[in-house]
């Protein structure tokens, strides 16, 4: 094996075999994900390997010596012949099998081979016995098709040189038998039988072995395709191949013979995208095909009138095409004309490329290319091999005329399209694939250009008048729509009929209809006709013009085979005319395609699908995935993948879904929904719940591609693949992408979006322009003019009319930013000043500014300070700002004058920011456009803020758990994070566990975030003091958990995302278990523990109950009051809480101590800082500093303040009194509850034994003389050391589990039974410091009550005791002695004896030992009234008695009724008392209304008059005034004449 052969076989590059190469270069990801090792059984073989070139040269083609036997004829002596190990292929049921023949019992007068004619690929003339299958139609049609696509251009050529064409495209090089694969290889005939053949499936190349027998039918026909050749054999091995693998996606032609498999993809790797053709869309797809299918136009020639011949016109487009590639022409490239390119490719992509390499055969080009939008791709194109168009080729295909159609609908519209086709020479019996060629906006034959008109006919030329007395309609010329389709069925077994359509136009001489002779006669008679019946038949349709094959002029050549009618008369593709019959059979020797031409409305009518092959190797960019699963259950395979694209422009994606949905024996479900490969695309962003909306949903048995059309910007797509075994996906693009899991894609989406950093760049240039051209008079108002439309457009303006101000504002303060970051942060008074005259916005406030203008204050005057200013100060100051304030605003609007000092300054400073702001403009850009997202509402309107909804950052943490036994419950993660800003956050949790949850808990409100569908939702998390705690928990299940790792990743819209309270992760947890049965009680406490801690402690508390539908409610009360709690079924559980100490240590305690709480109480309660700078604690949240231990210590001493103490208790209750006993589990429980009031009785004895005896003595050394006051004392100390000594037996009683008494204990534990379990989880390091116990200060508080009791007042207890005998013994005599009557009287005086000496025993002994409780009954209760009375002596029951009973019971029912009827009389009269009563109070009421506003109305009668009392005083006061002021004005009237006459006269006198 050659070492690139080795290397290739390394690398495994799925790209290779798929006809084409993707640069290592390229961004997008390029993987290969087939597994190889796939191995599916099917019969007796695997599933089909991937093609190796190296393993087909170490085939061994024969057996023993039976190969090197073999003469130069190809015969073999050998007797044995190889067998597909996969059985016989499975033919439709309208072809039957007769016999299995190999090529040497049928072919008998010449010697088998594969191959013999190279020239030719003739499938149709020895074949007409199979046109009857659609499968052989199908692979008869699309085999000649690719030949047509390839070698159309080489065997036109044929004829005029004299060396044999060299082949693009030969099908029997998909062939391999006994020779090497090398390109140009000859398969040769193997007598073994032997044969590989090399096609395309589920995204690679695969190697297809097949065998040399070949099915034969009852009249001894072949039932594959065959040529004209006898000896040849490659149509049948090919044939055969093509059939495996449709019957592999077919389902083996259960319902229809070929359902979406295509042989074109089998045959050349090609996508197929599958449109289906409605007549509401027929616009858009034939605009679509403009422009991916090549476009017939007239020759653009002054000199010539008609059409060139189509040698002439191909050679034409041939050098068009090279200088021109976008124009969308035909361009077939010879291997000769390759040069170093093919050499190159060949290289690269080895011998894996197949013979299709050969030629790039670009027959159509395809959708518009989009330009290049980044670096990436502007690098890409200089080294990248793969044509920057991309190719494609165009089938259409119609559905098969079914007469057991039910739908009347579907009925017509096959009546209407075969009535179509069947003018065109198509039949609708014979469906198959066509292929279209050429699309046509123009007629045939250019017109004829009409005499040219003397200039004195122009003037005042005469209208035409139309006499008639009808309105004259205008006629709407129809524009001209054709496609030409090729197919080798043209006409075939059908006389065509040409019959006018309704847009077409008539000539004189046509006629409706004609006969197939008419062709010549027609021609003939065309040639004869004048010029002005030629220019009308110009423009005809394909559906009722006739053929013009006659010269029009002296210098028309003959029309080539795009001047061909469509009233069936046809070309072939030789480019000569039919015009003789002899030349038609001398052509189709050599050409088995035909083309017509069809308008466009018909074919929409005709055709129901349309097939677009797109070739993978014209794309620059490509990635594949395959997965395949070895299962032989009915489950279906399920894959998720992401896309990831980002482009200036609009993208287009190509996605092909190849689904393996049947192999061999392995079936699934008949259901055909289940059968499916299902592929769903849609749009996915890891910040939000709601996804979608779905832009692609493919639905297939074998493969269908589509094409994913995306607006600008940046797109996240997710993909959702599902197929009963294994599929494949193929992405194509001109654009670079990502594809991928989460792994790959989410890193890229860390990075701007190129629309971001687009209009980031764009609105810091817009700034720079202003700064450059400041000091530039006429440029300057235009590039302010710019700048506000950059970050203020007219569309954003209309949406937001009353933002505006808050916009500017946010855009101005973004730039005092940028600017003062640019500077270095050296805020100076010429920096504020030229950001005063940039903006004109005096009113932003600049926080820099503000202290460099502290810094510069002035310290105020002694004598200034505690005084309050005067009106006169605060006007003068008014002034002086007004005055200032208009001293700056002139001096800012000098800055924007050119020439002054001010803009002198100004230019000055902007100068040196845009020297440091131009070499980084997007770095700046980007800062700038942020802090505009996040203040202003308006900014959202930019299209690039449409690109944060896929913009994220996360973080990942990971640890590892242990083994788990089986049903166990166990924490796995738990960790402090403190959120530095608001921000939207989503966690994710990466586990193979298959019961685990995360919850995230506020430890500042002990909230825990809400769920949506068993996930935490994504929310937006505010800073907080204490932080937030995320916890996961996880349940074994019924089997045994290994250690395994566990992943939180946290999802956020930018950086900074939260942060760890401390350095590492803890992944030790330590647990405390508590088991015991459930006694129920009239609270229904499950019950009560009580928590103390040592330090700041931070636990976990789950509930478990053996009843799994129970609803509890766990708490935890603090000094009694609710702190927090959690309901549940079956479970609940506490995420985190953190239990605080009863007391904090003093100053007399150790330093390390003394850090320790103020690092606790700083972390966990108060600060929610870091911990990354304490060694001494390993809690999260804690933090280790000697500053504040210090000035804890300093405070303390000083003045220590009281610490609240906390008293925690964790109680658990049933709720809805859900947990309902068994007779069993009650029984079981009713013996708990005896065991435990036995043992607590034995207790109270202990108890009471131990107070008797250590106070005898003190009630003895009482003395009656002592007064009261001392007595008291005295009783006090001996509480005191009583409670001490109590308190000490408390502990060494105490000491012994608590959860249940000794005895019970001691049982073993019963899962079947009423149970729980309470588990407290902290961390390792941590466990010694929190004490769980039960809690029994209820029954130490009665304890103690007693004691009291008894320390008070000696022997009330005995006294207590005796009494209580007392009265069990009265009741014990009574029942004693009814019990006496029964018994005999010599027994009677004995039991009664026994009863006195039982009770006189009990008494004394009472105040030693406990009596046990009687189980003798009390007094009896008396039945008597609940038992029916009985006669004393049985009476017959006879008619006469049955007839009194009859009686007495008739009158007890008339009673009843009587009765009834009272009662119902009583509550009628009842209720109707009631109603009156009801009557009489509304009366009431209104008429106490009617009193009210009667009131009312004279009190606003007297208000009123009030008023207009005070108004007319009012009035008749200013009259008084206003004629006081009159008064005074004439007397100061009468006093101004005189003195204006002195003064008159004293001017006199001067004068």
């Amino acid at each position: 094996m050659s070492s690139r052969q080795a290397k290739k076989k390394e690398s495994g590059h799925r790209l290779n075999s798929a006809m084409g190469q993707t640069p290592r270069e390229m961004a997008s990801v390029v993987a290969n994900t087939l597994a190889a090792s796939v191995e599916f059984k099917k019969g007796r073989s695997l599933m089909w390997p991937e093609w190796n070139e190296s393993d087909i040269n170490a085939e061994k083609w024969d057996t023993g010596k039976a190969g090197k036997e073999k003469d130069k004829t190809g015969k073999s002596p050998a007797l044995h012949f190889f067998d597909d190990p996969e059985g016989k292929i499975e033919l439709p049921n309208n072809l039957k099998i007769h016999s299995w023949k190999r090529p040497h019992e049928f072919i008998t007068s010449t010697s088998p081979v594969v191959v013999k004619d190279e020239t030719s690929c003739d499938l149709l003339s020895e074949n007409e016995h199979l046109i009857g299958s659609e499968l052989m139609r199908w692979i008869i049609s699309e085999v000649s098709a690719v030949w047509r696509i390839y070698n159309e251009n080489l065997t036109e050529n044929k004829t005029t040189s004299t060396e044999p064409p060299v082949l693009a495209w030969k099908p029997w090089e998909h062939i391999y038998a006994l020779c090497k694969a090398v390109k140009g290889h000859i398969p040769l005939y193997n007598s073994y039988g032997k044969y590989i053949v090399k096609l395309y499936w589920m995204g690679c190349w695969r190697k297809i072995v097949v065998d040399d027998t070949l099915p034969f039918s009852e009249d001894d026909k072949l039932l594959l395709p065959a040529t004209t050749c006898e000896a040849e054999l490659w149509p049948m091995l090919l044939s055969k191949a093509i059939i495996k693998l449709a019957s592999v996606d077919t389902n083996g032609f259960a319902k229809r013979e070929l359902g979406e498999f295509t042989v074109l993809h089998a045959l050349t790797g090609w996508l197929p995208e599958v449109i289906p053709l409605q007549n509401d869309c027929l616009g858009e797809v034939w605009e679509l095909l403009k422009r991916i299918v090549p476009e017939f136009k007239l020759p653009i020639d002054d000199k010539f009138e008609s059409k060139p011949t189509g040698a002439e016109e191909k050679s034409r487009d041939n050098k068009l095409s090279d200088d021109k590639p976008e124009n969308p022409v035909p361009i077939i490239i010879k291997p000769s004309e390759k040069g170093s390119k093919e050499k190159a490719d060949s290289k690269d992509t080895g011998k894996k490329k197949g013979d299709k390499e050969k030629t790039r055969s670009a027959t159509h080009s395809a959708r518009p290319p989009s330009e290049l939008s980044n670096p990436l791709q502007q690098c890409l194109q200089d080294f990248t091999s793969v044509p920057l168009v991309p190719q494609t080729v165009v089938y259409a295909s119609y559905l098969p005329l079914h007469l057991s159609e039910q739908k009347i609908s579907i009925l017509g519209q096959m009546a209407d399209s075969s009535e179509k086709l069947r003018q065109y020479g198509l039949s609708h019996i014979h469906n198959h694939p066509v292929l279209v060629s050429r699309t046509r906006s123009c007629p045939l034959v250019a017109p004829l250009k009409s005499p040219p008109v003397p200039r004195w006919k122009l003037i005042r030329q005469k209208k035409e008048v139309n006499v008639t007395d009808e309105a004259k309609e205008p006629v709407e010329k129809k524009a001209d729509q054709f496609v030409e389709i090729t197919t080798p069925f043209l006409n075939f077994r059908l006389n065509p009929l040409s019959l006018p359509s309704e847009g077409s136009t008539t000539t004189r001489r046509s006629s409706p209809m004609t006969s197939s002779l008419a062709s010549v006669v027609e021609a003939e008679e065309m040639a004869q006709e004048s010029s002005t019946y030629i220019n009308e038949n110009v423009g005809l349709n394909a559906g009722n013009g006739t053929q013009v094959n006659s010269s029009l002029h002296e210098n028309i050549t003959d029309v080539s085979n795009d001047n061909e009618a469509g009233d069936g008369h046809t070309t072939d593709g030789s480019g000569q005319a039919p015009n003789l019959i002899e030349k038609e059979a001398v052509v189709e020797i050599q050409q088995v395609t035909k083309q017509t031409w069809m308008e466009f409305s018909d074919f929409g009518r005709c055709f129901q699908t349309l097939y677009i092959f797109h070739k993978p190797n014209t794309y620059a960019y490509t990635y594949q995935k395959a997965d395949f699963k070895v299962k032989t259950t009915d489950d279906r395979d399920r894959g998720t993948y992401f896309l990831c694209v980002d482009n200036l422009r609009p993208t287009e994606i190509l996605l092909s879904f190849s689904a393996l949905t049947r192999w061999g024996d392995i079936l699934v479900k008949q259901d055909a929904g289940s059968q499916k490969g299902i592929l769903t695309a849609e749009h996915f962003s890891w910040k939000s719940i709601l996804n979608g909306p779905v832009i692609l949903k493919l639905h297939t048995y074998v493969t269908k591609a589509a094409m994913i059309s995306l607006p600008p910007g940046r797109h996240v797509l997710r993909f959702t693949a599902s197929s009963p075994l294994g599929h494949h996906i193929h992405l194509c693009s001109t654009v670079p992408f990502v594809f991928g899991d989460e792994e790959t894609v989410m890193p890229y989406l860390d990075k701007e979006s190129y629309r971001f950093m687009d209009q980031a760049t764009y609105l810091l240039r817009a700034v720079l322009k202003v700064m450059h051209n400041f000091s530039n008079e006429n440029e300057l108002p235009r590039a302010f003019e710019d700048l506000e439309l950059a970050h203020y457009p007219q569309q954003i303006r209309a949406k937001h009319l009353g933002f505006s101000e808050q916009h500017f504002k946010t855009f101005h303060t973004a730039l005092w930013r940028l600017m003062t970051e640019a500077m270095g942060n050296k805020v100076t008074h010429d920096l504020v000043f030229a950001f005063r005259v940039f903006t004109m916005d005096f009113s932003a406030i600049l926080t820099p500014e503000s202290n460099f203008m502290q810094d510069l204050k002035s310290e105020i005057p002694p004598s200034w300070q505690n005084r309050i200013t005067t009106c006169v100060e605060e006007a003068a100051s008014s002034r002086l700002q007004a005055w200032w304030r208009g001293l700056f605003y002139r001096k800012c609007l000098n800055g924007r004058k050119p020439g002054t000092k001010e803009n002198m300054i100004v230019k000055g400073i902007l100068d040196k920011i845009c020297a440091i702001v131009e070499p980084n403009v997007e770095q700046y850009g980007v800062h700038l456009l942020r802090y505009m997202f996040k203040h202003s509402a308006a900014s959202h309107e930019y299209p690039c803020y449409a690109d944060e909804r896929y913009r994220i950052a996360f973080a990942d943490y990971a640890v590892t758990y242990p083994d788990q036994p089986a049903n166990s419950w166990f924490v796995v993660f738990r960790e402090v994070f403190h959120v530095p800003e608001k921000m939207l956050i989503v966690p994710k949790m990466y586990t193979n566990l298959q019961a685990c949850a995360l919850h995230v808990i506020n430890n500042d409100t002990l909230e825990e975030i809400p769920w949506v569908c068993n996930k935490v939702a994504p929310f937006l998390y505010t800073k907080n003091m204490k932080g937030y705690t995320f916890i996961a928990e996880a349940h074994a299940g019924e089997f045994s958990v290994a250690s395994g790792k566990w992943r939180l990743r946290l999802i956020g819209a930018c950086n900074p995302l939260p942060s760890l309270s401390r350095d590492t992760v803890n992944n030790a947890f330590s647990m405390k278990e508590i088991r015991d049965y459930y006694i129920p009680n009239k609270k229904e406490i499950i019950f009560r523990y009580t928590v103390k801690a040592a330090i700041d402690h931070m636990a976990t508390v789950q509930v478990q109950t053996s009843k799994s539908d129970v609803f509890i409610k766990i708490q935890i009360l603090d000094n009694d009051e609710e702190v927090v709690s959690v309901t549940g079924k079956g479970q609940a559980l506490i995420p985190a809480f953190c239990f605080m100490p009863n007391e904090r240590p003093l100053s007399s305690h150790s330093s390390k101590s003394q850090v320790l709480v103020s690092g606790t109480k700083k972390g966990r309660i108060s600060s929610g800082g870091s911990q990354k700078n304490n060694k001494t604690s390993s809690r999260p949240g804690s933090i280790a500093e000697t500053q504040h231990s210090g000035e804890s210590e300093t405070t303390e001493e000083k003045m220590p303040s009281p610490q609240p103490t906390h008293k925690y208790i964790v109680q658990a209750t049933v709720l809805f009194r859900s947990w309902a006993l068994t007779d069993s589990q009650a029984a079981f429980v009713q013996t708990l509850k005896d065991m435990e009031k036995q043992e607590m009785k034995v207790y109270a004895e202990k108890n009471e034994e131990i107070t008797a005896e250590t106070h005898i003595s003190e009630t003895h050394l009482k003395s009656a003389g002592t007064p009261k006051t001392a007595r008291k004392g005295k009783e006090k100390i001996a509480e005191k050391s009583d409670k001490e000594k109590s308190g000490k037996d408390r502990e060494r009683l105490q000491s012994t589990p608590t959860s249940r008494p000794e005895s019970q204990a001691q049982l073993q534990f019963d899962p079947n039974k009423p149970s729980w379990i309470v588990r407290f989880v902290s961390e390792t390091s941590e466990s010694d410091t929190l004490e769980v116990k039960k809690d029994t200060e209820r029954i130490d508080e009665i304890r103690a009550l007693k004691q009291a009791w008894e320390l008070a007042e000696p022997g009330r207890a005995v006294k207590a005791l005796q009494s209580r005998l007392q009265f069990v013994n009265k009741y014990m005599q009574k029942t004693s002695a009814e019990q006496t009557e029964n018994i005999p009287e010599g027994d009677q005086g004995s039991a009664r004896e026994n009863v006195l000496s039982t009770s006189k025993i009990q008494e004394p002994q009472s105040s030693k030992q406990q009596v046990p409780t009687p189980k003798g009954e009390l007094e009896p209760l008396d039945l008597a009234p609940f038992i029916r009375s009985i006669q004393s002596e049985p009476v017959l029951r006879d008619e006469q008695i049955i007839q009194q009973q009859a009686l007495q019971k008739a009158e007890e029912i008339r009673q009843f009724r009587q009765l009834k009827e009272e009662i119902l009389k009583q509550r009628q009269l009842g209720q109707s008392a009631r109603n009156f009563q009801k009557q009489k109070v509304l009366q009431m009421y209104d008429d106490l209304q009617i009193l009210l506003d009667k009131a009312r109305e004279q009190i606003l009668i007297t208000q009123e008059a009030y008023r207009k009392k005070r108004l007319e005083a009012e009035k008749r006061k200013q009259e008084d005034h206003a004629a006081q002021e009159a008064t005074v004005h004439l007397e100061e009237e009468m006093k101004t004449p005189s003195a204006q006459k002195r003064k008159s006269a004293k001017s006199g006198k001067k004068k």
